[in-house]
């Protein structure tokens, strides 16, 4: 039989919450010495080496190149799916495709992949027909990123478009 004073005591606490659900809180009251060195010893024993961060140990390469830069917009689609009219003096922040449906770099044959823009929702000041101006969130490209599937079909007997439902976003 193992002693009283190697066990730790604990204490449940219950309580329903909303909803009937029923929330358990334990509260450690004390704890042995002797467990304590017990987990330490065993955490001296793991040997656990973080990777390393620096992009020289990684070759990167740039499946879908991109343009950034700075871009004044006329019009943009809000989250209402409406045209706005974006105020003249409104810049957003835009990374475009250098060539939207290329194929993107490093697959192997038998996987089809197409480079497509991204969008993300920035705040821009601007306003729908008749209202005044104000903020809206409106969709903007934000990334040029790497769709990919697995080739169905033999190159000589048509293919399913890289677009809509047939394909991963």
């Amino acid at each position: 039989m193992i002693p009283m004073a190697n066990y730790t005591k604990t204490r449940l606490f219950s309580q329903t919450a909303a909803f009937g659900l029923s929330l358990v809180v334990v509260c450690v009251s004390s704890v042995s010495p002797n467990s304590l060195d017990k987990k330490q010893n065993i955490s001296d024993h793991k040997h656990i080496q973080k990777r390393s961060l620096l992009t020289e140990d990684v070759d990167l390469v740039e499946v879908c190149s991109s343009i950034q830069s700075f871009e004044q917009l006329e019009t943009a689609i809000n989250v209402d799916l409406l045209t706005v009219e974006i105020h003249p003096e409104a810049w957003v922040f835009a990374t475009k495709c250098r060539v939207p449906g290329k194929p993107c770099k490093g697959f192997d044959a038998d996987i089809e992949s197409i480079c497509r823009p991204k969008k993300s929702w920035v705040q821009v000041y601007g306003r729908t027909s008749g209202d005044t101006w104000r903020p809206h969130w409106v969709a903007v490209d934000t990334a040029c990123v790497c769709s990919i599937r697995k080739r169905r079909f033999p190159l000589s007997t048509g293919r399913i478009p890289l677009t809509g439902k047939n394909f991963l976003p």
